[in-house]
């Protein structure tokens, strides 16, 4: 027998380019996200990995998928529609726990989707996660559940 052969890893190691671990969506949907960072005021973007329930997770690629648009640009569009009081309202509503938190479970990995927020959006999330004493996360679970709850009726 000859000598056993060691495997290379070396082309998985580099964590610079993460652009294959998300849904791709058509070319058009990448233009208008290029667009809107262009026509932003505000240059600079916050990058986040933002866990989900299963059934928001469920509902941004549902989503995003009949629109053909990427999920980046459907969440920061969401935040900006949001009116701010019925997430406060949403959020008193809550008998015992503020926030929908993604659920951890041992063995059940959380959905996870890698954002890029401007500036804008930030402020607007971490200004209302700060009044409601939420995490970002929490807080967009909530717009995810305001924003269903309203196409619904």
């Amino acid at each position: 027998m000859s000598a056993s052969k060691k495997l290379d890893l070396s082309s998985f190691e580099s964590k610079e380019d993460t652009s294959s671990t998300q849904v791709k969506h058509n070319k058009y949907a990448q233009y208008l996200e290029k667009e809107l960072a262009k026509t932003s005021a505000v240059s600079e973007v916050k990058r986040i990995s933002m866990a989900f329930t299963d059934n928001n997770y469920e509902f941004i690629i549902d989503e995003t998928s009949k629109l053909g648009i990427n999920c980046t640009y459907f969440l920061n569009s969401l935040i900006r529609i949001m009116d701010v009081n019925e997430v406060d309202k949403y959020v008193e509503s809550q008998p015992l726990r503020k926030g929908n938190n993604a659920i951890k479970r041992k063995g059940h990995p959380a959905k996870r989707i890698n954002l890029k927020f401007p500036l804008d959006t930030y402020q607007k999330m971490a200004d209302g996660a700060e009044r409601n004493g939420t995490t970002l996360t929490q807080y967009l679970n909530m717009i995810i559940e305001v924003y269903k709850l309203d196409k619904n009726n």
